[in-house]
């Protein structure tokens, strides 16, 4: 339809200086244009700032229910690297610096990462052996924050679920439990391991800190964690105070290595031993 308009002369409705303005006909209706260049330029920006105020406060909104939701404990919700202490012994600074980078460089909208590339974005595991409280839950943490933090309004799901590894068996054990009306409500066992090996990083705290007496249930559960992940091309990033002997003892025996297999192939030059004193004993 082509658009018809006259021009007359006008007074800006916001500045009050003469312009010419153009008036539009449209099927037999005249729309006149009330404000002159700059005070058009000028509202027209004023809505666009309204509108992205509008679109952040949307996008903090579900930045905060996704940090409720996504794991992290209370103790832990304000630990970001902002929050981290760098200055103290052993090579704190550097494996600080190497989790923000990872964090920075994490592919928000993964799935498009993973077409693109046909590659799985590195893992990350961090241990320390013998010292406990060093930060290494302060850095994962920080790690959750900094990715939920980045997203900025893309159409995905949270891109991050935190739990430590006793929660993981604490929940599918539960399901043992349950009664007919619970089952018809609450995650069954298949259900909690497919939320782990499908969200795009799955962050696993204290791997092999609380001993359990069924190794035979932990080592299948972690195997199936870890392989589907590692089938899928999706990281994990992974806290433990164990050493490479104490993972392989942990996860399988010297007939059966796979789960450690794949994890080691998974973070393949992103092992990162911790080493420094208690964050914990210093604060006290």
């Amino acid at each position: 339809m082509e658009v018809v308009y006259t021009e007359t002369n006008a007074v800006c409705q916001d500045c009050g200086t003469e312009f010419t303005a153009k008036v539009y006909n449209v099927l037999g209706h005249q729309f006149p244009q009330r404000y002159c260049r700059e005070c058009s330029a000028k509202l027209i920006e004023q809505e666009r700032l309204a509108g992205e105020a509008t679109r952040q406060a949307e996008i903090a909104t579900i930045r905060r229910k996704w940090r409720e939701n996504c794991g992290i404990g209370l103790r832990y919700m304000s630990s970001d690297f902002s929050t981290f202490k760098t200055d103290r012994p052993g090579n704190i600074a550097e494996i600080y610096r190497m989790c923000l980078e990872y964090a920075d460089q994490f592919p928000i909208d993964y799935d498009v990462y993973r077409k693109r590339t046909g590659n799985a974005y590195g893992s990350l595991l961090l241990s320390s052996v013998g010292v406990w409280g060093n930060g290494k839950t302060h850095l994962v943490s920080a790690i959750t924050h900094r990715i939920i933090d980045r997203w900025n309004g893309e159409n995905i799901a949270c891109p991050v679920r935190f739990i430590s590894e006793p929660d993981i068996y604490d929940r599918i054990q539960q399901t043992y439990s349950y009664s007919y009306e619970e089952r018809e409500k609450k995650l069954s066992e298949q259900e909690i391991i497919h939320q782990l090996c499908r969200v795009r990083l799955l962050i696993i705290d204290d791997l092999g800190k609380v001993p359990r007496r069924d190794m035979d249930f932990v080592r299948r559960t972690m195997f199936n964690v870890i392989n589907r992940r590692y089938d899928a091309l999706l990281p994990v990033v992974i806290t433990t105070n164990k050493n490479a002997e104490g993972l392989r003892d942990y996860l399988g025996n010297s007939a059966d290595q796979a789960t450690l297999d794949r994890l080691f192939e998974m973070t393949e030059g992103m092992r990162l031993q911790v080493k420094g004193t208690s964050y914990r004993r210093e604060r006290k």
